[in-house]
């Protein structure tokens, strides 16, 4: 067992083993995945590429989302910002219309009431997540209706009102149309607030989506299913546990770690907490997440995908003494038990570099009398030393020809006579 006090221990130093990370190296790896140290994605192209490689993020920090989460405002600023101002949504939004008018994103409205919304007394055509076209098809299997191509039903758990009925109706005779065109279109009688929340209402069931002007222009609304049709119908296909495996992947891709409640409570929206954690508990039987505690909370994240600072140690060096009398090695090893050595720490017998090893002929064929490298030496003392029971002489013993590396037998023997005796004692041809 090696010492807990040994500082050459990789086991025990948290401070210098880069598998177990601080909070605040955490928090400066998510930060820079998700722009939020001044590089600001002011460009369509930037924009996208980011929104494609994240898969679903939220449009604006929500208060419902407790998770560590990215967002396509504090992106687009570069900052984190919890309460950005219009003259900022507004940046934005423009930047959104035209990743949706060109089939890059999709905006999604998943929590309903909330900041952004008609019911909090703002147009209702702020979307509360945004999600790439090709995640599009996982958020309508959890989310959107199979019997896409009917109208939709005014009864069953998908039932919509007959307002909103009537305007998809509208929606799929005209096309395109702002809130005051579908008012008219339905009726002298409703009024634009109304017809924003029968829109919000089929929003919700992704039957319609927002479509963001710009220079302040009020926002057009059309069918679905006119702009992502092979997105919905891949979607209606496709089964909830792999939609939900893939979200929950692409999440902790964005968060780098998170704990089981940040991921229920990021996809909450999406699916029940309970259907979330039995698909984890699957992930994490099949072995495709990983667990790594971080200052004392476990936290989850995807097998493999972790940074290098946070990558895991399959195995740890097997930790080496602090010193090794070499007088007791080479009293033994040659019958002169009144020799005295000088003491030599571990430090001294590490590998040498590939080509230090190529100078001495230790990768080639080198003569049986050049000098052997230091950690061969270190071996072969470690194979003389006692108790030599069976098992402990066959380790050691496999320990230095492994350092031996099937070199011939002239170099082994060199490295054995280095250390007085040691090939017939501790190596066996």
């Amino acid at each position: 067992m090696s010492n807990p006090n040994n500082p050459s221990n990789p086991s025990t130093d948290n401070t210098s083993n880069p598998a177990i990370p601080t909070a605040a190296q955490l928090g400066d790896a998510r930060r820079k995945l998700w722009h939020q140290q001044g590089e600001a994605l002011l460009t369509l192209e930037n924009l996208r590429s980011w929104v494609n490689a994240a898969g679903l993020v939220l449009f604006t920090p929500r208060p419902q989302i407790v998770s560590p989460a990215p967002s396509l405002v504090e992106a687009v600023l570069g900052e984190p910002n919890s309460s950005p101002t219009l003259e900022q949504l507004s940046t934005a939004k423009s930047l959104l219309g035209r990743l949706i008018a060109e089939g890059l994103a999709v905006p999604l409205n998943l929590l309903g009431a909330g900041p952004g919304t008609v019911h909090a007394g703002a147009p209702g055509d702020t979307p509360d997540f945004v999600a790439s076209t090709a995640v599009f098809s996982y958020v309508f299997t959890l989310r959107g209706d199979k019997a896409w191509k009917q109208p939709p039903a005014a009864t069953g758990p998908l039932k919509v009102s007959q307002l909103a009925l009537a305007t998809c109706e509208a929606l799929t005779r005209r096309g395109p149309l702002t809130a005051f065109e579908v008012a008219a279109e339905v009726g002298k009688e409703v009024t634009e607030a109304a017809v924003l929340r029968a829109l919000a209402e089929l929003w919700a069931h992704l039957r319609v989506l927002p479509l963001p002007q710009p220079d302040g222009l009020s926002s057009l609304w059309e069918i679905s299913s006119a702009r992502f049709t092979k997105q919905i119908k891949a979607g209606a296909n496709a089964g909830q546990p792999s939609a939900l495996s893939a979200l929950i992947s692409l999440y902790l891709g964005q968060a780098i770690v998170a704990s089981q409640d940040e991921i229920e409570s990021f996809l909450s929206a999406l699916a029940p907490r309970s259907r979330i954690r039995d698909v984890v508990h699957a992930l994490l039987a099949a072995r495709q997440l990983d667990t790594l505690a971080v200052e004392g909370r476990t936290v989850l994240h995807v097998a493999g995908g972790l940074p290098a600072f946070l990558a895991p140690e399959s195995t740890l060096p097997t930790p080496m003494p602090d010193a090794i009398e070499v007088s007791g090695i080479a009293a033994e090893a040659d019958g002169s038990a009144g020799r005295g050595r000088q003491r030599r720490s571990a430090a001294d017998y590490q590998v040498r570099p590939q080509a230090a090893q190529d100078r001495h002929g230790l990768s080639g064929q080198g003569e049986a009398g050049e000098v052997c490298s230091q950690a061969i030496r270190y071996e072969a003392r470690r194979a003389c030393i006692q108790p030599r029971t069976p098992p402990v002489q066959q380790a050691r013993s496999a320990r230095f020809r492994q350092a031996v590396g099937g070199r011939e037998d002239a170099q082994a023997r060199c490295c054995a006579e280095a250390v007085g005796g040691a090939r017939g004692r501790g190596w066996r041809e």
